[in-house]
Parts: C-alpha cells; sequence; structure tokens
C-alpha cells in the first residue's frame, strides 16, 4: 500500500511535491529522517536551513531512495491552483493505488482543503476509498522531502539541478 506526502510552494509557480512512501517502509524513513533534526530544531524546514544543509538533506533523501512527482498549476489564484493541483494529485493517488494522502497542515487552508478533497474524491468515486489526513511539519517527518524537493523546484538554478534526481520522470 502507498501513501503520499504533499507540501507545496507558491513563490514562482504553484506546484506540489508528492513524495510516494510504501506503507511497510514509513516507520524506518520516520527515524532516518528525524535523524537530520539539529539540536533547538523541531524539525526540517528547507527554506530555513543554510545551503550545505540543504545539500546535506537532498543528499540523505536521495540516499534514502526517496522520490516525489511534481504537479503543477498555472492558475494565478492561490485556492484554485491548490485545487488543481488536488484533482491531479488524487488522479495519481488512484493510479498508484494510494490508500492515503498526507498533506502539510496550513490552518489557514485546512477547511478549503477538507471541501476540495471530498468533493473531488467524491466527483471520482474514491471517497472511503482514498483517505487523508493533515499533519504539522514537525509531527511527520516524511513531509520533509516534498518540502525539499518543492523549494528546491520553485528556487530553480543549481537547486533545481541538485534536486532532479529525486524527482520521478514520466
Amino acid at each position: 500500500m502507498t501513501v503520499l506526502f504533499i507540501d507545496e510552494s507558491k513563490s514562482r509557480r504553484y506546484l506540489f511535491a508528492v513524495t510516494v512512501v510504501e506503507e511497510p517502509a514509513l516507520g524506518k524513513l520516520r527515524k532516518q529522517l528525524r535523524d537530520l533534526v539539529m539540536p533547538g530544531q523541531r524539525c526540517v524546514h528547507f527554506s530555513g536551513e543554510s545551503d550545505s544543509r540543504r545539500r546535506k538533506i537532498l543528499s540523505q533523501i536521495d540516499h534514502l531512495g526517496l522520490r516525489a512527482r511534481i504537479f503543477e498549476s498555472g492558475l494565478s489564484y492561490e485556492l484554485s491552483a491548490r485545487g488543481h493541483c488536488f484533482e491531479q494529485v488524487i488522479d495519481f493517488a488512484a493510479e498508484v493505488e494510494a490508500t492515503r494522502i498526507v498533506i502539510e497542515r496550513d490552518d489557514s487552508l485546512f477547511s478549503f482543503d477538507e471541501r476540495c478533497l471530498k468533493e473531488i474524491l467524491k466527483n471520482r468515486n474514491l471517497l472511503g476509498v482514498i483517505g487523508f489526513e493533515h499533519s504539522y511539519k514537525h509531527e511527520d517527518p516524511l513531509l520533509w522531502p516534498s518540502d525539499a524537493i518543492a523549494w528546491s523546484q520553485n528556487r530553480g538554478g543549481d537547486w533545481a539541478k541538485s534536486a532532479a534526481g529525486l524527482i520521478y520522470k514520466d
């Protein structure tokens, strides 16, 4: 069974990075990712890390074999773009037979996410087949690879090149 972990980036373009993890590996991967937390940190947040730490984090994500899919929206209104990305993720989740989706919790978007995801799942006859939940970044280390990959993709340049091997190729 597959679980998807979503984080977004919206600095240049609106995109979701969706890390794909097989359920039996969840516990081991969470433990290994927690080892990246520095003293005084609750979690890894890529935008707040130094460049050397960013390189180390990307290297560890690669070492763990974690990969993400990127879903983008060209829509200019944030909620429309978010909804469009959710539609793409739900279609992908059905394709890979994911049982659950974990989204980084943003309290300002929580109600929208709940309504939007339920509507998409219902329209695709997947309500009850694919579940979803929200977690704060510090609650689930498996959100960190999505954060790192999304940030790198939106940053562009050498960072996008550094993370290119962490992205599934279609």
